[in-house]
């Protein structure tokens, strides 16, 4: 007469399975597949299989707990539950071994050791698996002028990165700048992190064509990201002597209408600013983010900066940030569409200096063959009016 035993093996919570069968003695195995990195917003798979030898698995007596920091997510028990609304879990796939569990809309909150365990009455197994969530960095370098001679302070503004351990350095041609600073880290309400690294610099006329790169170096990273930029140098303004300064007062003193008439003329001219053009690359790559960036030189106050996008016949207006410092500009989520940043770097005889940049992860539908436009422009368009076009660029596929 065959004999069978009678196993059972308590859950927790007064659940108890009751086995009277040889399948006692089956032998249970897990694996996992740990770490596993996760881009903040994505979702996760935290890989758990199991298997059990000679048997076939009965559902009835197999049962599947995924819990975090204590917390129980889901179980699988005569039927699946689901204590957190962002896990789930295959159900199909039970009957085959395979117990992964999916967290979908990864925030920093996930971070931790997540523990699998699978039983199969009564044999209990458990492996534990950590998540890792990860931002991807944004750089912007907001100031880009410099007088030659003179002490410049150059700020690389690094955006939006999760965790917050990043490595960044300024270089000069491909050499390491000594004397940079960085600042504390600040963090956003969604997790990540912000942080600015400032250079001081001697700028001199053989600097003009050189690239300044701010470098950046974090774990979301495959390689080094870095925003090469040159310095815009002007020459410093020179003082007037006493002498020049009399001669000057006498010629006033003498052609005081004539003199009227040209400080109006300047004042006016003043008033039309200038831009340089919009500068970016020429080849964008698929899933990596670009920034395109426009100055303007001479702006007055109550000057506004528009960007747009042409394609298709259809222009846009892309998305409008008001005009910040980067220590409190939010985050640019390039995956989130094309946004724009637009600094304040300098202020001069009441005109400012006013880099603006859009900052957007490129695809074809919408980007292939547009026109960006950057406008700068005051309510009363007669004043100020200017706008430059970038165009006839290359998408290419991920590298």
């Amino acid at each position: 007469m065959k004999h069978f035993i009678k196993c059972q093996m308590k859950l927790g919570r007064g659940l108890t399975f009751t086995l009277f069968a040889d399948s006692c003695r089956a032998e249970l195995k897990i694996s996992v597949i740990s770490p596993v990195t996760a881009t903040l917003g994505s979702d996760a798979l935290l890989e758990c299989t199991f298997t059990v030898d000679k048997f076939t698995v009965d559902l009835k007596f197999l049962a599947i707990v995924w819990s975090f920091n204590g917390k129980d997510l889901l179980k699988f028990v005569h039927g699946l539950k689901v204590l957190e609304p962002r896990a789930s879990i295959n159900e199909t796939g039970i009957q085959n071994g395979d117990a992964s569990l999916l967290i979908s809309n990864v925030t920093v909150h996930d971070e931790g050791m997540y523990e699998c365990s699978v039983i199969y009455s009564p044999i209990k197994r458990k492996e534990y698996v950590t998540l890792n969530p990860q931002a991807r960095p944004e750089i912007f370098i907001p100031q880009r002028e410099a007088i030659i001679g003179k002490e410049a302070f150059l700020r690389c503004c690094v955006l939006g990165f999760y965790p917050v351990e990043i490595d960044i350095a300024w270089l000069r041609d491909g050499q390491i700048l000594p004397g940079t600073s960085t600042s504390k880290p600040q963090q956003y309400a969604n997790g990540t992190f912000r942080i600015n690294s400032t250079v001081a610099l001697l700028p001199a006329d053989s600097d003009a064509h050189l690239n300044f790169s701010c470098r950046v170096q974090h774990a979301s990273l495959l390689g080094p990201l870095q925003e090469d930029i040159q310095l815009l140098l002007e020459e410093e303004e020179k003082g007037v002597s006493v002498a020049a300064l009399v001669v000057s007062m006498v010629v006033i003193l003498v052609f005081i209408a004539v003199g009227l008439l040209l400080f109006r003329k300047y004042a006016k001219e003043k008033e039309k600013l200038t831009m340089s053009e919009i500068r970016g690359p020429r080849v964008w790559t698929l899933g990596e983010p670009v920034q395109l960036v426009c100055v303007g030189f001479h702006c007055p106050k109550g000057v506004e900066i528009k960007w747009t996008k042409l394609n298709n016949g259809l222009e846009t207006t892309i998305n409008p940030n008001p005009m910040t410092d980067c220590q409190d500009t939010e985050p640019l989520l390039a995956e989130e569409g094309h946004k724009t940043a637009t600094f304040k770097v300098r202020e001069s005889r009441g005109y400012v200096t006013i880099n603006s940049a859009v900052i957007g992860t490129p695809t074809i539908g919408e980007d292939e063959g547009a026109v960006f436009k950057c406008r700068f422009f005051t309510k009363d368009s007669k004043k100020i009016n200017e706008e430059k076009e970038f165009k006839d660029f290359k998408i290419q596929g991920e590298p």
